[in-house]
């Protein structure tokens, strides 16, 4: 009540008494509710930072948990705090991560907010261009011979990626294509013994960690280079730069010219480490038959 009569420093005190009292009952369903207020207040008082931390350490456990429309919710809010900021990218793809967690047509809900809060955000976001990687892609991602990833000149190192998992999940982007990777797929590939609701609640939470591997390393979190839209993740090429995709995308009727800067960049294996993961052994094997094509189509010397 006190966040809707335009009170969030009271509505922030009684949010947080509230986290508490969930806390000390030790139940997830409880802190959710509380936790989303604390942040709502925190954004109406300008204290952005503060709120988007406290989003980015609930959101995994939202999302395991399967409470999409909280989650839902924050993204909402995220939107708004980065569309105030002119960080229209950003905003975008939270729009975009908030229409991915809900059914297809259903609106965006308008949690503790006045009725229209959130198509009002919306819609004043659609007459602003969204932010290009004007100067080309800010992130590098190699695939032929060793698997690397570069932000900008910094090479990521095996303690970035705080695991395997964010890792691997890429590298199954990539052999799948790149673009348009169906949602279901990649989670029946890592979780195929989960039900089809938690395998998604799962991948949603691998995706939110991969973005967040790419803007500790340096990326601007504003930079939307993974795209979740209709069920289906795509690397957003403008913004990344994926070597593999670059080259299965250049065809044998391109000018040998391009032919020839094709298979300049094919100087290895595809992930050439990786000896056992299925999908990357199949990619591998269409790369090297599509190598083959782009040499025939040379004219001989």
């Amino acid at each position: 009540a006190e966040l809707m009569h335009g009170h969030p420093a009271h509505a922030l005190t009684h949010a947080r008494m509230a986290l508490e009292l969930a806390q000390l009952c030790q139940s997830t369903e409880a802190q959710a509710f509380p936790t989303l207020l604390t942040a709502q207040a925190l954004f109406d008082l300008e204290r952005d930072e503060e709120a988007l931390t406290e989003l980015a350490q609930a959101a995994p456990t939202w999302l395991a948990h399967g409470f999409n429309l909280t989650a839902t919710a924050a993204h909402v809010e995220r939107a708004h705090a980065h569309g105030r900021r002119g960080q229209t990218a950003a905003a975008r793809a939270a729009l975009a991560a908030a229409r991915a967690l809900l059914p297809a047509g259903e609106p965006l809900p308008d949690f503790n907010r006045p009725p229209g809060y959130a198509q009002a955000i919306v819609d004043a976001l659609q007459d602003l261009p969204a932010r290009p990687c004007e100067h080309g892609p800010l992130m590098h991602v190699r695939t032929f011979g060793r698997f690397e990833v570069l932000i900008g000149d910094r090479l990521l190192y095996d303690r970035d990626w705080r695991g395997t998992r964010s890792q691997a999940l890429l590298q199954a982007i990539v052999a799948l294509g790149g673009f348009k990777v169906p949602f279901d797929r990649l989670a029946d590939l890592f979780w195929p013994d989960r039900e089809g609701d938690a395998a998604r609640n799962n991948l949603k939470v691998a995706l939110w960690r991969l973005r967040q591997v790419m803007i500790d390393a340096g990326l601007p979190p504003d930079v939307n280079w993974l795209g979740v839209m209709h069920g289906q993740v795509s690397i957003v090429q403008g913004c990344c730069d994926v070597d593999a995709l670059r080259f299965a995308a250049t065809s044998p009727t391109s000018p040998p010219t391009q032919i020839r800067a094709a298979l300049a960049l094919h100087e290895g294996e595809f992930i050439a480490q990786d000896h056992g993961t299925p999908w990357i052994a199949a990619q591998r094997e269409r790369l090297l038959a599509h190598r083959d094509r782009l040499r025939a189509a040379l004219p001989a010397a």
